[in-house]
């Protein structure tokens, strides 16, 4: 069964869970997924949450409307992906229009790169032509993700997040109209299942 974005479901709760866990477990912050440790405050309002926020319901200060989406493969949760409907002056510096994170163990098998062509086919359908992504300057995986989808990369500027200097890289994407098929050996190219 090859993996497919989708809108979170409750089907796929658990698995996101012991992601959540792994990710504590291993100190990865990089990406904001819930604290394992207040499930039982999150677990009946997770779903409601991500309606608020693409609706724009109810937004903290500085916060736009955005779209969460998760790569799931069988059972199994694999990644996250948020699409920020617009840009503020903040993320045009650092976060940009999509951020996306894969669990741990399915690094470097090309996830990340299939979950943010999917991300882009989304962007297109809310009306985005071009999105901003960034990373960190030394997050070179992440880079590579971008180039691989096509991004091209536009500067690296310095940040202060959280009161730590950071460079940021920034790219600019097209969006793409259509679902992709995900190469099935090395040789093989991204197809359009369109």
């Amino acid at each position: 069964m090859p993996a497919k974005l989708i809108t979170p479901s409750e089907a796929y709760l658990q698995s996101y869970l012991t992601v959540c866990r792994d990710c504590k477990a291993r100190g990865i912050t990089a990406y904001p997924l819930h604290d394992p440790d207040d499930f039982e405050t999150w677990r009946h309002t997770i779903f409601q949450s991500y309606e608020n926020k693409h609706l724009g319901i109810g937004l903290k200060e500085g916060r736009v409307p955005s779209s969460t989406f998760w790569l799931v493969k069988g059972g199994e949760f694999i990644g996250e992906g948020n699409i920020r409907h617009c840009l503020t002056e903040a993320l045009e510096r650092y976060g940009g229009h999509i951020g996306y994170c894969i669990r741990p163990d399915y690094w470097r098998k090309g996830y990340g790169t299939l979950q943010l062509r999917l991300l882009l086919a989304e962007a297109a359908r809310l009306g985005l032509p071009r999105v901003l992504i960034t990373c960190d300057e030394d997050n070179l995986a992440s880079a590579r993700v971008m180039e691989k989808s096509g991004a091209v990369y536009q500067d690296t500027i310095g940040n202060i997040i959280e009161g730590i200097p950071t460079r940021t890289k920034r790219y600019w994407a097209d969006t793409v109209p259509c679902p992709l098929t995900p190469p099935k050996g090395k040789d093989q190219k991204w197809t359009s299942s369109a």
